[in-house]
Order: C-alpha cells, then sequence, then structure tokens
C-alpha cells in the first residue's frame, strides 16, 4: 500500500524591511527563552531553542486554526515522554502549550521561506527538519512594576497549572518568563518545555512556585 506524504505549505509575503536599533540585555540563564515581541512579517519570535513563524502549515496546523509553526535549533531536541506526558495530564491544551508533529508532511523547499530566512539572519543554527506546532499565544500585557499583574481568576489558574505539574513530578525549570495568554479565553499557558525534566525531589518544584510568587501579582 503506497503512503502519499503531504507537502508543507509557505506563504510569501512582499514586506518593507525597517532598521532598527534595539537595546540587548546580558542574561545568567543558560538559554534565552523566545522573544515574545514581533520581530518582522510572519516571524512571532525569535530565541536560543528556535524561530515561530506562522507562514507554515501542514493539513490542520495552519495559523487559520489557531496554530504556528516552530523551528528548532540545531541543538535542540524534544523531550518525547514529556511532550506525552503533558498530552495526558492536559489532552485539551488549555494549560500546557505542547508541541504537535505531523509526520505525514514532507519538508520541500522550506529554506526558501522569507521568514525563514530572516530567522538564520540573526544568526540561529536551524534544523529545518525538526519542525513542531504550537498553539498561537499572545503575550501578557507589559508591566513596568517590579511585578506582573494578572486577574484573580488568570492567577488563580496559573496557580492551579503549577499543582499540577508538581502532583506528576515536572518542572520547567524556565519560569516565569514563559507564560502567554491564550486569546481564546484569555487565561494563562505555560510555554517553551525544552529545560523541563522529570523530577524526584521537591527543592526543583519549589523554584518554580518561588519564580511564580515572586513574579506575578492578583489585581
Amino acid at each position: 500500500m503506497k503512503t502519499h506524504k503531504r507537502k508543507i505549505k509557505t506563504k510569501q509575503t512582499k514586506q518593507k524591511t525597517h532598521k532598527t536599533k534595539r537595546k540587548t540585555h546580558k542574561t545568567k540563564r543558560k538559554t534565552k527563552t523566545l522573544d515574545r515581541q514581533i520581530v518582522g512579517a510572519g516571524i512571532l519570535g525569535t530565541g536560543a531553542s528556535g524561530c515561530v513563524i506562522d507562514s507554515i502549515s501542514c493539513g490542520k496546523l495552519s495559523r487559520e486554526n489557531g496554530y504556528v509553526a516552530k523551528i528548532l535549533n540545531q541543538d535542540v531536541d524534544i523531550n518525547i515522554p514529556l511532550q506525552n506526558k503533558l498530552a495526558e495530564i492536559d489532552p485539551d491544551n488549555k494549560r500546557f502549550n505542547r508541541y504537535y508533529k505531523d509526520d505525514t508532511c514532507e519538508i520541500e523547499g522550506i529554506t526558501n521561506n522569507a521568514d525563514i530566512k530572516a530567522c538564520l539572519q540573526k544568526g540561529l543554527k536551524l534544523n529545518d527538519a525538526n519542525i513542531v506546532f504550537q498553539r498561537y499565544l499572545v503575550p501578557l500585557a507589559s508591566s513596568h512594576a517590579s511585578k506582573q499583574n494578572l486577574s484573580k481568576a488568570q492567577y488563580r489558574y496559573l496557580r492551579e497549572s503549577l499543582d499540577i505539574l508538581y502532583k506528576n513530578k515536572i518542572s520547567h525549570n524556565d519560569l516565569p518568563d514563559n507564560v502567554m495568554l491564550d486569546p481564546d479565553d484569555n487565561m494563562p499557558r505555560i510555554i517553551d518545555w525544552d529545560n523541563a525534566s522529570f523530577i524526584d525531589n521537591e527543592s526543583f518544584a519549589m523554584m518554580d512556585y518561588n519564580a511564580f510568587l515572586t513574579h506575578y501579582k492578583a489585581i
């Protein structure tokens, strides 16, 4: 029986380029989290783990259906057991923004995509054979205060998500930055699981809790 692979679709858009000066900040973290600003047409974020764009689709995994693509860097491996566990404890993807992958899609002409070329120009070493999809989310409202404000409902929801991770012996290891909002319900989702791990020591879970308590405030 012959199998037919679907081709990943890309969309090319003409775009004006603007030279902008951006301040860089040093960080003590081993891996830099994704830049959540819009950095170019179709590019939603870039970071040490890869580049997030909305101009690639695979069947139902498309921007129109609420998904964006993430092209992972060459040195990033997907923790399959952890991703499977996230799917088990959050099957509807209402708390943890996990990765989706469709192996029936064929990678073809992907390096000709304008957004990927822009990502490569930023110095990223992308693995164009390792493309995953995740739900489209929006950044939290910017705050100049010492703590990030959340509504009481959002604060409680995020705390419950941490409780679920703790009960399943999972530590994210890269909070508080990796939290965004789902535009469908305006509730927080935890993202970017490249540094997450299973734990057998409560101290690791407390790192997530402490990051949450020191960074977020209910209003």
